[in-house]
Parts: structure tokens; sequence; C-alpha cells
């Protein structure tokens, strides 16, 4: 994500994680963003290549009551969305 004052702060999921307790890279990434911010989300898989990553809608939510502008997520490899919140 790129927050207003310029900084950027990441945040991702791993596959070692317990299913059990599953916060989606999204979600976590809300609580180190300011008003205003641009998220980036993508899903990497195996080569490298792009995979589809749209947030679902809770963190859709979870993002735009944080007061994020937009999200571009991964469709393709080389393509994304964007979603205007």
């Amino acid at each position: 994500a790129i927050r207003t004052d310029g900084k950027i702060v990441v945040s991702y999921n791993e596959k070692a994680q317990a299913p059990t307790w599953k916060v989606h890279a999204e979600a976590r990434i809300c609580r180190k963003i300011d008003v205003g911010a641009v998220v980036a989300v993508v899903r990497v898989g195996e080569g490298g290549l792009w995979m589809p990553s749209r947030p679902c809608k809770n963190c859709a939510k979870c993002m735009k009551r944080k007061g994020v502008s937009k999200v571009l997520y991964s469709i393709t490899d080389g393509e994304y969305g964007t979603i205007i919140l």
C-alpha cells in the first residue's frame, strides 16, 4: 500500500499459517495505512505469474471504512483491475 505521506507499507499471507487463524493481507494492511491510501493486491503463483486477487467483500468493506481511495488487484499475468472506494 502507498500511504498519503508516500510511505510504502507491506502486508502478506504466508502459506505456513494455520488455516484456523486466517486474516487476509488486505485486513492486516488496514492497521498500517491512512485515509486516502492506495492499496495494491497481488497473488503470485508458480513461476512468479500473477493470479486473480480481487479482495473479498469483507476486506473491501474494511478498506472502505479505513478510507482507502483505490485498490488495484491482479487478474492474470500483467493484467490488473481497479476498485474505486
